[in-house]
This record gives C-alpha cells, structure tokens and sequence, in this order.
C-alpha cells in the first residue's frame, strides 16, 4: 500500500502529515501562555520577533518544515516534541510556543498556552454500540446552568438537513498533585452526547457545541454591560435596569460585551467519521503503551492513513495513554487528548485502563470521567463523576435527557469508584437478552463490531498490581469476574463468531525489562510458598520448545507472579466460553504466541499448539509499544509458546529498521490490525510506525467457534 502525505484541518487542531507518517499538530484556538506578554513569536522566524532560542533546534522539532514556516505565531504540539534547548517546556503536556519579544535574558522564552472558555477541544467518538457513538470533548470556563451540550450530524458536508443530538454535561476537577495548596484544582466541563440510530457503513459529519446557540431574538438576560452573564451569545435586552451601556451589548465568556460586538461561535469546525456496522468482514486497529511521544504520534499518522485507505474502522487503546493522563495538574491529559483529536475524531475508539491511569494522586479519576461515553450509551447506568475530587450530575438531568435508563440501577455513593462499581443485581438483570451485558463502568466492559464481540478488562484489581483504593480487597476483582461471566454466557456466537478480549497487562510473555521475576506483594493472603510454586523449573515437554541458546525464566516484564494470578482467575472463563483471542500491552514489545492453555511453569496439563488452524485455545498477543521512544527487551528470554519477538533488542531487526528513519529508537514501535473476514478466518498483522510496513502476520482458521473445554 502506498503511503500518501497530506494535510487537514479539524476542530482544535490543524494536522500535517509527512511520508515519516508523524502528527505536527496545531492549535489554532488556543490563547498565547500567560508568561508571554507579546503573544507568540513565528516559529520560522524566533530572532525576526524577538525571541533568542535556537533556531535550528526548533527547526528539529518538526516533521513537516513547509508546515512550520505557515504555522505563523499558533500555538502548536510539534511532531519530534520535546524541545530540549534548555528549555523547561516539553510539548508533553500540550501545545506551547515561544514567546514574542523583545525579551531580556532572563525572560521567559516558551510557555504552555492556554484553553479559551467555552471553545471545545479533546473531541473523541467512543464506541458504545455497533449503530451508537458518543461524541466527547471538554471545554473549560463557565457552563450555563441547564445548559447542554449539542452535536449537529449530516451526510452532507455542509452539514445541511443536520440531526441535532443533545447530551450532559459533568463537571471534573482535577486531583493536583500537591493537593490544591499551591495552585488550585482545574475545573472541567466534559460532555457527552449519544448519538445513536446510525446508519452502517455511513459518511457522516459533525460538529460540536457546549450549548444550543442563543437566539438573538428571544432575550431573557437580567443584567448589561460590567455585569456578569450565563447563557453565552445571548443579547442584552432595553431598558434593563442597572445597564449602563444602550441595548445590544451580547454575553461573552461570561461578561456583557459593549455595543453589538460579535462572540466567537460556540461550534467546533466540522469533523466526519464512518458508522460502524453489525455485521461482514470488520476491521480493528490495537495496541497499547501509546504515550505523548513522538513515536506515539507517528501511530497517529498510520492509523489515520489505515483509516482513509479502509483499512481499520475502529481501534483500541489498551492503556497506558499519556504517562500520565493527570500530570502537570491533568495538563498532560489535555495536551493526548488534543494531540489525539485528528484521529480519536474521526475514527471511533474503545479506551482500556493501564496501571499508568492510576498514578499521580488520580487514581483512574481522569480515565473514569474522560471514558464515560462508553457506557453512556447502553443503559442502564449509573450516575457517574459523584467524589470528593469530582463534581456530580443530578440523577433527574442524567434521567431526563436519557429517559430509557433504567432508574432503578441508578446509584450514588461517596466516591467515583463506588458509583461505577459492577453490581450482581446489574450483572442478573441485563444478562436477561443476548448481545453485551452493561457493566456500568469503563474500567471493564462490552461491545460488538461486526462479527466481533469485543471485552475490554481491568488488570489492576489483581494482587501485586498496583494498589486499588478499592473499599475492600478482592472486591472489584469479583465484580469483574462475575461481569465477565454473565457477559460471556450472553454472547450470541452466531452474530459475533469472534471473541476477542483484552487489557493492559499480558497473560503470557517473555519480557524482561521491566521485572526481575517476582513482584512485591501486599497483605494479599497468598501462602508463603507460593512464589516457589509459581518459579519452578520448566517441565522436560516445555523445555523442548526453547530453542537452543533461550531460556525461559517467566514474563518477569510484567511479573510471574502477578500473571499467573490474573491468568488462574480469567483462563477458565476464557477456555469455557471459547475465548478466540486475548491481547495486551504493558510490555513494549511485539510477542505473538501459539495457541496455549494451562501453562504455568512446570504444569504437566500445558498445551501448545502448533498453528493457528482450528486452535484448541485462545491465541494471545503482546502488542505494547505503540509510542514509548524505545522498547523493552527480550534477551535471551524465550516462552515455550512463544512463537515470533520484536524487542528492542531483536538481533539484526534495530539497525535496519533504526535507519528507515527511526530517531528516537523504538524500532518495535508498532499497532496490531485485525481483520475478521468472515466467521471462519480472521488475520493479525503488526504494522511498524516507523514505515508503515507489516512486520508479521498470520491467520487463524477457526470453523467451530465454542467452549475449548
């Protein structure tokens, strides 16, 4: 396939793409850093305005130079971010710029810029439903109390003849690392409007607003200019007592504009994207371990080129997204999610939680809030975002505009978590039709595309993962579990032949970077002989699979112990239910595996096969590098499973595929894209960032879809 280099303009973001298949993203919209005074200098001429950086090395920053010199003075996230000129500012917690001058030498040179109030930015379309997206995107400032957000669909370009889709509003504040004393909370406004009914396989486009626009001719405001104002756009009525300005004057970011000045519009620009469907041949791009890298950005490019040429129509990110989503006081996470805009716009996704989500004091707040769309349109739900850190919707809102959610499932409780905590009511009463059973969460949860029925898990509820404020251990273990089994019984395999699961972390592999074989554990109950069990030598059967000059020590990347915990409570549910596929991150490195069953170190019940024709179990994938700047390493570290490694240190694959370009390292670097072609045959190939070109690929053949046991 060739690849084809081009620009496009979005809602937030202007996007360029070259051959190297890496993002420039800018961001018009944004508002200059408050540290610059005069506002942003032109990024291809810093010494013309006054700014004293290096100019070649921000020229170093970019992928695209045509796109660098007609960037003008915008803020931007640069391709090959971050700037390292002595600089304090990264380009990982979002678009920045240099400042315009005349400085002096102890000026600032670069800052972070700034969200304007009421302007939507992070726009995503998560996938809840083979004919129901939900459009997501934040915006910040003031939000009009009834106020809801709108989305305008059409197949028309310009949007002639556009359904209107209104949705809710919830309010997230951010955790802050030190806790609000030294700079206060940020306050969002995330929104979130279903949009359901959609035709298959369709063209649409779209754009979004925080609220309905005002209607000039139906004043309602109580106050003129100096004073304060709700409902944006709208105009300023006569004879309003306290006014001091004549009538005209209109509600801008919340403040009367004199005369008849003119707000900026509360729409985004126009996106598009293409329905999904229920069924024939369905296309999904996966990976995980992505970051705000520039190797992450490179898969950006990729999969939007896939996404043009057809090649993929959805695509999952099994965690791990920003490292951290709630750094630099949540920064971080708008600076993905906009960076992430061009193609979480325009293609749907289904995001899973990795152990990063839960670092930096959030604790997956910012993964529960930003992900709620995909629950948001299956019912029955919860109310969500009620906490300590968070602000909470009223349940009559959230009922009122979703009228068939069922109220009785409908809870609060004093933390996020409580609220989108499977129930065993929830899991019995939705387990009565087929299809995917609701799980009230995103943490874990279902949904089907095509012939695929998709099941996105949480590995963090297993020991030595990290810690769950959970209330109780083991408590949101058994929840997912028993969700998993209900949901499981439900599938209708006739409809969705394919079963695919995934998560985070990997239930077979042979990394060895990030571990040393064991994991520290807590007060988690488990016998004292325990990790001798679990590290025992291979039996004489699985060493024969090793090839000469490997060994295998367990998937100390992830930790042995951890894995064999989390696969003795999922392998069962997977071998009983038929399970086809479970892939994972984590480990930053391509690992593709035999199918295998019951394979625990020195387990005399391990099965391996040796092709992926009619598997006798699930086959599993690690697919975790999709951007990190560098991947882990395999050594001479080889499962008896395994069938085919990508690492950092895969002999004779760096240096080759270093000099197609690489500049960061990450020669693995790479996505997974599936294709279920019907219900009997269903290929994985492993696309390289670095080129786009596929590095492996295979087929399974499965005719009799079912229990493996």
């Amino acid at each position: 396939m060739s690849r084809v280099c081009f620009m496009a303009a979005v809602a937030v973001a202007a996007v360029a793409r070259v051959c190297g298949e890496t993002l420039d993203v800018l961001e018009p919209l944004k508002a200059p850093p408050s540290v610059c005074a005069n506002g942003c200098a032109r990024w291809g001429a810093l010494a013309a305005d006054g700014n004293h950086a290096n100019q070649t090395a921000v020229n170093l920053l970019w992928r695209n130079h045509s796109l660098q010199k007609s960037a003008g003075a915008v803020c931007a996230q640069p391709g090959l971010s971050p700037f390292k000129d002595g600089s304090t500012v990264g380009g990982y917690s979002g678009a920045y710029c240099f400042c315009k001058g005349p400085l002096q030498v102890t000026d600032t040179v670069v800052g972070y810029c700034e969200s304007k109030p009421g302007v939507p930015e992070q726009i995503n379309l998560q996938v809840s439903a083979p004919d129901t997206l939900v459009a997501s995107f934040v915006t910040f400032g003031p939000q009009a109390a009834g106020a809801h957000p709108q989305v305008q669909v059409s197949e028309d370009p310009s949007l002639a003849g556009a359904k209107v889709f209104e949705g809710v509003t919830h309010t997230y504040l951010s955790p802050s690392s030190d806790g609000g004393k030294a700079q206060p909370v940020r306050s969002y406004n995330m929104h979130f409007v279903v949009l359901s009914g959609l035709k298959e396989r369709t063209r649409y486009f779209y754009r979004v607003a925080p609220h309905k626009p005002a209607d000039p001719n139906v004043p309602n405001a109580t106050s003129c200019h100096g004073w304060t104002c709700s409902v944006e756009g709208e105009y300023c009525p006569p004879n309003v007592p306290g006014a001091t300005q004549p009538s005209g004057d209109r509600c801008c970011s919340g403040k009367w504009i004199p005369g008849t000045a003119a707000c900026a519009s509360p729409w985004s620009s126009t996106l598009s994207f293409r329905s999904l469907y229920t069924a024939g041949e369905t296309r999904i791009a996966i990976f995980g371990d992505m970051g705000m890298m520039s190797d992450g950005n490179t898969v950006h490019g990729n999969l939007l080129r896939d996404a043009e040429a057809g090649a993929i129509d959805a695509f999952v990110h099994m965690g791990d997204h920003a490292y951290q989503m709630s750094s630099d006081d949540d920064r971080r996470g708008d600076g993905y999610m906009n960076a992430y805009q061009p193609l979480a716009g325009t293609v749907p996704w289904l995001p899973v939680i990795g152990n990063h989500e839960y670092y930096d004091n959030a604790f997956f707040h910012r993964f529960l809030n930003q992900s709620y769309g995909v629950q948001l349109g299956r019912g029955p739900v919860k109310a969500p975002f009620c906490g300590h850190q968070n602000g909470c919707a009223s349940q009559e809102d959230l009922m009122s505009r979703h009228p068939t959610l069922d109220p009785e499932d409908s809870i609060t409780a004093d933390s996020a978590l409580g609220t989108l905590l499977a129930r065993t009511k929830m899991v019995a009463s939705s387990s009565r039709k087929s299809g995917p059973v609701p799980s009230n969460t995103s943490r874990w949860y279902s949904t089907e595309i095509g012939l695929v029925h998709l099941i996105a898990l949480d590995m963090m509820v297993y020991p030595g993962a990290t810690p769950d404020p959970g209330p109780a251990p083991g408590v949101y273990l058994k929840a997912q579990r028993e969700w998993l089994e209900a949901d499981l019984a439900a599938i209708d395999r006739k409809k969705t032949p394919w079963v695919l699961a995934f998560a985070h972390h990997p239930l077979y592999c042979s990394s060895i970077t990030m571990g040393t074989g064991t994991v520290e554990f807590g007060e988690d109950g488990l016998p004292a002989d325990h990790a001798a069990d679990v590290l025992s030598e291979l039996t004489p059967e699985q060493k024969l699979r090793v090839p000469p000059g490997k060994h295998y020590k367990g998937c100390t990347g992830t930790g042995e112990l951890f894995v064999e915990l989390a696969r003795a409570s999922l392998e069962p549910l997977f071998l009983q239910y038929g399970v086809d596929m479970f892939l994972a991150g984590h480990e930053h490195d391509y690992e593709s595996v035999w199918p295998v069953k019951h394979c625990a170190m020195g387990s005399p019940r391990c099965y391996i096969g040796d092709s992926f024709d009619e598997p006798k179990a699930p086959v599993h994938v690690v697919c975790g590098e999709g951007g990190t700047n560098g991947g882990d390493h395999f050594g001479d570290n080889w499962g008896p499973w395994t069938r085919k490694q990508l690492g950092q240190d895969t002999p004779g694959e760096c240096t080759t595929l270093n000099s197609g370009g690489s500049t960061q390292g990450g020669c693995s670097a790479g996505y997974g894209r599936i294709t279920a072609h019907n219900e009997s045959h269903l290929t994985y190939e492993y696309v390289l960032n670095v080129n786009g070109t596929v590095w492996d690929s295979w087929t399974v053949h499965q005719p009799n879809h079912g229990p493996f046991e």
